[in-house]
This record gives structure tokens, C-alpha cells and sequence, in this order.
């Protein structure tokens, strides 16, 4: 998408390299599939992908927009196509506002299946009261959750009506949880070989960057994110398990709705406060100090 290549270009790119794994044509290949059942491979399949894929690329890319401006614009409103092509279930949801940050959006924004195109339209209390619009007093009520096996799977998924297996995640807040799952792995070993500068640094730039507001931003999202690497000696003296502190989304919701005052500070190299495990590891902020502590409680306190 980045360089505007035409799907066209992308095929004969990669059907060579699918063709040279087996991966293409009639696939009978449990091993490659999953499944006992064959298979097609073929134009058609890498149409579909590609599409998707640029789908949920950029349903991405509109939550990190749509998290970077909540505070002007606190209110998400359901956008479907209306047409004969329209599911009978996204029709109904069009038109369905709620807060940016309401759970429905964690399962339903969109696309919400294969050749999806619905999206959503993020809005002030202007634009509401400019078009005589009001926020939906609750989500559609879709019915249950059904179940749904894949192809040689023994057990099934859930996935609410309406939604395509697959499909019942924000792209946004997956991607985050999948950068953050992915970093806190590499940190941890880093720290294990004895590369704790190295670890430190990546660290900083990660909560120097754009993810970690976002993070923040979504408290309901069930991610860590890594916010502090400690040495070998700290970590022996606290009893740690890992030399990775990791905040956690759950954690840090329910902290500010029970403390707003306390904040992160972004901008030092390390957050003020974070939570390890059941341990709390505290560190100045440079340049700061505080009255009746002394030099050395400033520079490391570890407690219970």
C-alpha cells in the first residue's frame, strides 16, 4: 500500500515463491493446511487476501487516528454502505454511535468479514448536535455468539453475528498487543544474555513513541506493555521473576479510574512508577527531588 503496488504486481511477485513451497493449485497437504480436505489456491484466494489485508491495514491506521484525536472527537458512528451487497446485520448496526472507546468496538469495528467495506465516521458533540443526531443508548442487541469450526479443527470459535470468522477484533488494538507481546519476548531474552543497556534503550524509544499513548489509551484491551528493564542485581534484589517490567492495560484502567490523579510521565527515559509483578520499583525523575528522602532512597526504592 505504502508504494502503491497494484495487486496485479504483488501476484507475480509471490506466486512463484507459493508455488515453490506447495502452496498453490489443489493442495492436499495436511502439514501445509491444517486440514485433511484439499485446498484451491489460486488467483482468486490472493485477490481476496490482498484485499483484506489492505482492509485491515487501514483500519488500523484510522485507530491510531481516531485514538490520537478522542478528545475532540469522542464519538464513533457505525458507517455502512447500504446497498442490495449490505449484510442484513450491518445494516442494522448503521447509524450506531457510541464512545470511541466503548467495548462494542473491541469485536465490532469494522470490516467485520470478507469484503467488508463498512467503516466508521469519528465525531465531536458539534458534528452530533449539527446533524441532530444523539449516542445510541447501548449497543445492538446481535444475538448470541454462534459456533463456527474451522476446517480440521476439533473444537470450535465464537463469533458474534454478523461477523465473519476471524474478524471479531480491532485491528488496531491487535496490532499493539502483538508489537507488545513481540518486544516483551525479545526484552526478556536480551536481559537473560546480559544485554541490559541495549534492552534499557529499546525500552525508552517504545514509551518515547506513539504506541505507548495508544496503548494507554486502551485500557480495556487485555496487553502488556514493557515500560522498564532492570539489571541482573535488581532484579535478584527484588525477587522478580523477569527483568522486564510490563504495565498492564487492565492495570493501568483500573488504577486511573481509581486515582486520576496519577499519571505516566512519557517524557523521562523510564516511567515514574511501574508495576512489577507484585513489586513496585520507583525512580526519580532527573533533575527532581523530593523533600525528607535521601540521595539513595531517590535513586532505587524497592517494596512489598
Amino acid at each position: 500500500m505504502d508504494q502503491g503496488q497494484p495487486f496485479e504486481a504483488w501476484k507475480a511477485e509471490l506466486q512463484p515463491e507459493l508455488e515453490k513451497q506447495g502452496w498453490w493449485g489443489m493442495v492436499r497437504d495436511r502439514d501445509v493446511t491444517g486440514t485433511d480436505e484439499p485446498v484451491l489456491v489460486g488467483p482468486r484466494r490472493l485477490r481476496t487476501i490482498y484485499d483484506t489485508n489492505l482492509r485491515m491495514a487501514r483500519a488500523t491506521a484510522l485507530w491510531g487516528r481516531i485514538q490520537a484525536n478522542k478528545a475532540a472527537l469522542p464519538w464513533l458512528r457505525y458507517s455502512a454502505v447500504m446497498d442490495r451487497r449490505t449484510r442484513p446485520l450491518h445494516r442494522a448496526w448503521h447509524g450506531t454511535i457510541l464512545p470511541v472507546d466503548h467495548p462494542w468496538w473491541l469485536t465490532h469495528f469494522p470490516p467485520n468479514g470478507w469484503r467488508c467495506r463498512c467503516t466508521v465516521v469519528q465525531m465531536s458533540d458539534r458534528d452530533l448536535a449539527r446533524r441532530k443526531l444523539k449516542p445510541s443508548a447501548a449497543p445492538p442487541a446481535d444475538g448470541p455468539v454462534r459456533p463456527f469450526f474451522r476446517k480440521g479443527a476439533r473444537t470450535p470459535v465464537f463469533v458474534p453475528p454478523g461477523i465473519d470468522p476471524g474478524f471479531a477484533y480491532n485491528p488496531g488494538i491487535a496490532r499493539l498487543r502483538a508489537v507488545a507481546e513481540k518486544a516483551l519476548q525479545s526484552l526478556d531474552q536480551a536481559a537473560a544474555e546480559g544485554l541490559t543497556s541495549a534492552a534499557q534503550q529499546t525500552v525508552r524509544e517504545m514509551v518515547s513513541s506513539d504506541a505507548f499513548p495508544l496503548f494507554l489509551a486502551n485500557p480495556t484491551a487485555e496487553a502488556f506493555f514493557p515500560v522498564m528493564v532492570v539489571n541482573q542485581r535488581t532484579q535478584a534484589a527484588i525477587g522478580a521473576r523477569t527483568a522486564v517490567a510490563r504495565l498492564s492495560a487492565e492495570t493501568y484502567g483500573k488504577q486511573l479510574r481509581s486515582h486520576p490523579e496519577l499519571t505516566i510521565v512519557g517524557s523521562s527515559p523510564e516511567p515514574m512508577v511501574q508495576l512489577l509483578g507484585r513489586k513496585v520499583v520507583s525512580r526519580p525523575i532527573a533533575g527532581t527531588r523530593r523533600r525528607g528522602r535521601t540521595d539513595e532512597h531517590d535513586r532505587m526504592m524497592a517494596a512489598e
